[in-house]
């Protein structure tokens, strides 16, 4: 609880452009030459104050770092995240049981948008459960009182199109 409050108000005080005057300014108090700080008149305050004015440069610099590199760790993380999803996607399609491959056809051979299955249905609860599909609406069809629209998520739908064979096949061991 207090790291937070210590970063809302670090976040509040400091903004990038804050954080790089700050920066600048105090890395530049502490590097110049004597000569120079002597000239400019800041040579007492650079020596009274060497320790605060480091820790100015190490706050403003780690907060500029962080501000900067969020973006960055975010697309990083959003790539990651796609990532995974399709490795254990692939291997969730990779394991369908030949009930779960036939509701999944339509999808691809009939280019459906969506399929019509009643919520009680257990083959299309566990392909909901896999993430592979997804109830269209909280709704039931009009005149079904069960019925749901079902949709083929996004990246489910990228691999079964490219490659419908491999996972949507039913092998002649494995049918019942």
């Amino acid at each position: 609880m207090s790291y937070e409050w210590i970063t809302n108000h670090l976040n509040k005080i400091f903004n990038k452009e804050v954080a790089f005057a700050a920066f600048l300014g105090s890395v530049f108090i502490l590097v110049i030459p004597e000569t120079w700080a002597i000239t400019m008149g800041i040579n007492e305050l650079r020596v009274e104050n060497a320790l605060l004015i480091s820790l100015l440069a190490i706050i403003s610099g780690a907060v500029l770092f962080a501000k900067m590199m969020a973006p960055v760790l975010d697309l990083l993380g959003k790539h990651i995240e796609n990532a995974l999803q399709n490795t254990y996607g692939r291997q969730d399609l990779k394991k369908l049981t030949p009930a779960e491959k036939e509701m999944l056809r339509p999808f691809i051979e009939d280019e459906s948008a969506y399929i019509t299955g009643p919520i009680n249905n257990g083959t299309l609860n566990l392909l909901q459960g896999k993430k592979i599909i997804a109830r269209a609406s909280n709704f039931g069809c009009p005149g079904y009182s069960m019925n749901f629209h079902w949709i083929l998520q996004p990246w489910a739908r990228k691999i079964l199109e490219r490659n419908p064979d491999r996972y949507l096949t039913i092998a002649k061991d494995q049918s019942n």
